[in-house]
């Protein structure tokens, strides 16, 4: 399998990233502090208006969250469009774009651990941890202007006037599961199907309990996990580059969210089109490449929002008959022996690859392959004679090709 986009590059991987980061840190920010030195400047400006914006009770409640997040809309909201971002870069790739914007950010990151002037091993951590609060504001600030850039990048601008868009994105980008904020104060506001409804406050009051939560949730994760991924490194670094390390690692992991959110399911499609063989309207063979693709979305007990996203294509575009999604609608449940019968019937080659190729993108598409799914991938290579050690080396590939960071 080849990466159908050739704009796509290798991406880093959570093993190397901050061994790099540690390495490359001190001439990275010698480099911007050199060419462009208004950049530090402003980054020490929006930490010290934020902790000037934020009082000790907003703090502690949360509520400094919305204060961020109606700080990035004001700036943004009127200026920022898709037109601005391809003349910035020079370039209409929205992915080549999305990659800039995303960098400039990375670059940002370092610049606010390098300026939080923590020191070195144990005494660093503690540092780290008992000072961190203008630090989190700052690296968050950020990190919501990087989701709002890249929404209008791929032409969905962020509504914070709708509690439901910005609870699921701002939540999910942030690398808070829907648990995390899923307390009495979030329950008022959410009705039974998950979806956030306005009372009679309006949608803006429902808005800001959540808010408020998500800025105690974010402050309580921040902490935890600057201790638990400092200590693997503490006397490999100096505290500035280890907080540097830590907020980059952070913001990368925000962006590579964000992507999942706002491209990933058009790139699993677009990359399933350019390796699928079956003819749209082959009924048989679209019938089992829809059992494999609902096997896969399902066979977790978390079903990831981007993984029924290449089952609903199919159910929208290649022929399968309405008796078996109305069976679905209806509850019928779909046994893996199922699937694995019908596939007897599956004799073309092209055919198999491409219910291969279905069933590694939907287990893919939230970002890991789980012992149940490899599993199941397991099984199914034995019908394509193809070995595990070529199986890993597929997901590997096709892991690159969906994560463009």
């Amino acid at each position: 399998m080849e990466n159908p986009n050739e704009s796509f590059k290798e991406s880093f991987t959570s093993d190397n990233i901050t061994k790099d980061i540690i390495k490359n840190v001190p001439q990275i920010y010698e480099k911007i502090a050199k060419e462009a030195p208004d950049l530090i400047k402003e980054v020490k400006g929006i930490k010290e208006e934020l902790l000037r914006d934020i009082d000790k009770k907003e703090k502690n409640n949360g509520d400094w969250f919305a204060k961020l997040v109606q700080k990035v809309i004001e700036a943004h909201s009127e200026n920022a469009n898709y037109e601005y971002f391809k003349n910035k870069y020079s370039s209409e790739d929205r992915d080549i774009i999305a990659r800039k914007i995303i960098e400039s950010y990375l670059n940002i990151s370092i610049i606010i651990g390098m300026t939080s002037g923590a020191t070195g091993g144990i005494l660093g951590l503690l540092s780290l941890i008992s000072v961190t609060f203008g630090e989190i504001i700052t690296i968050i600030y950020y990190q919501l202007k990087m989701i709002y850039d890249l929404s209008i990048v791929y032409g969905k601008p962020l509504n914070m006037e709708d509690p439901e868009e910005t609870y699921k994105i701002l939540g999910v980008a942030l690398g808070l599961k829907t648990n995390h904020v899923g307390n009495e104060t979030i329950k008022q506001g959410v009705n039974r199907t998950g979806k956030i409804i306005a009372n009679r406050f309006g949608r803006k009051e429902v808005l800001k309990p959540i808010q408020s939560k998500l800025g105690m949730e974010l402050k309580q994760k921040s902490i935890k996990d600057i201790a638990s991924r400092a200590i693997p490194i503490i006397g490999v670094a100096t505290g500035v580059v280890l907080r540097s390390c830590l907020d980059y690692t952070n913001t990368h992991n925000v962006a590579i969210n964000t992507l999942a959110i706002y491209r990933l399911p058009e790139l699993i499609i677009e990359y399933f089109e350019s390796v699928n063989k079956i003819s749209r309207d082959n009924g048989k063979s679209n019938k089992v490449l829809a059992k494999g693709c609902l096997i896969m979305a399902y066979s977790d007990e978390v079903v990831d929002i981007n993984k029924t996203v290449l089952l609903d294509y199919i159910k929208k575009n290649y022929l399968v008959e309405d008796k078996f999604w109305n069976e679905i609608k209806n509850g019928r449940t779909i046994k893996e022996k199922d699937f694995f019968n019908d596939l007897e019937h599956i004799t073309e080659r092209e055919e198999l690859e491409s219910i291969y190729n279905a069933l590694m993108l939907t287990a893919l598409a939230d970002k890991k392959v789980s012992k149940n799914e490899k599993r199941i991938l397991q099984e199914f290579i034995n019908k394509m004679d193809v070995s595990l050690k070529e199986l890993d080396e597929d997901l590997r590939r096709l892991r690159k090709c969906l994560y463009i960071l």
